[in-house]
């Protein structure tokens, strides 16, 4: 739900932040209060209130209270579902539907790359077209459950970067590389600017002797449902990797 908020194109700046502000805060929602969120936000308690009602609440208590709950059925989702997971069978899905030559250590070792980095940053920015940006959602949900702010932004036909604040990773996902491609300027000067920037896509996207960025290959030929379908196993390998290793629930 507050993922949603933030990937709207015609949400209010302070509609965003307090979104934001409430993803920052996930691991502690019951001790958030109005007062300390409107803060935080700078903005209003009113505003704050106003929000609630947009989203469908009574008021900011009774979406604090469900947020609260909501946090706790997805945390035993989660533990579930990754117990459940079998690592080996992810990657054969992987080189089923790769087009492209595959290497599972390279990808694995990629993946451990990407998730260092992560565990590293205070947030994680996901930047991307529409339809892998959706098909990240439950990456990103699932990855805020563990306490980790991993959110998208929405990229417009005339994409202007935001001011990132310190201590954020970015990730680049575009499955052809036609996104980078067609932004280059910005995409460059984003690399310029970022101690890290992470690519996920099937081109390789990093200038040479650039050594901040890190590449995560998609094994695919053009953009197609089986390339989707792969997109969305990378991220569940990607999820499997960082709960096993740095998730805290």
């Amino acid at each position: 739900m507050l993922l949603l908020v933030l990937l709207g194109s015609f949400t209010d700046d302070i509609d965003r932040e307090i979104a934001l502000q409430l993803i920052y805060s996930s691991s502690a929602k019951e001790s958030i209060s109005l007062s300390g969120l409107a803060e935080r936000c700078q903005c209003s308690t009113a505003a704050i209130h106003r929000f609630a009602r947009r989203l469908g609440f009574e008021d900011f208590r009774r979406m604090k209270s469900q947020l609260t709950a909501t946090g706790k059925v997805r945390k035993e989702q989660l533990v579930h579902h990754i117990e459940l997971t079998e690592p080996d069978k992810i990657k054969e899905r992987i080189h089923f539907l790769a087009k492209d030559q595959y290497r599972d250590a390279e990808f694995t070792e990629a993946v451990r790359k990407i998730n260092d980095l992560v565990t590293s940053y205070s947030r994680v920015v996901i930047l991307a077209a529409g339809y892998p940006q959706a098909l990240s959602l439950h990456y990103m949900e699932d990855m805020i459950t563990m306490g980790k702010p991993v959110y998208a932004l929405p990229i417009g036909y005339q994409m202007n970067m935001p001011e990132w604040t310190p201590n954020t990773l970015v990730i680049v996902i575009s499955i052809t590389g036609r996104l980078t491609d067609y932004f280059h300027k910005q995409f460059q000067e984003l690399q310029e600017s970022s101690d890290h920037i992470v690519f996920i896509s099937a081109k390789e996207c990093m200038p040479a002797g650039r050594e901040n960025a890190l590449w995560l290959r998609i094994p695919v030929i053009g953009d197609d449902e089986d390339a989707n379908a792969l997109l969305a196993e990378i991220f569940r390998y990607m999820k499997y990797d960082y709960y096993r290793r740095y998730g805290r629930i």
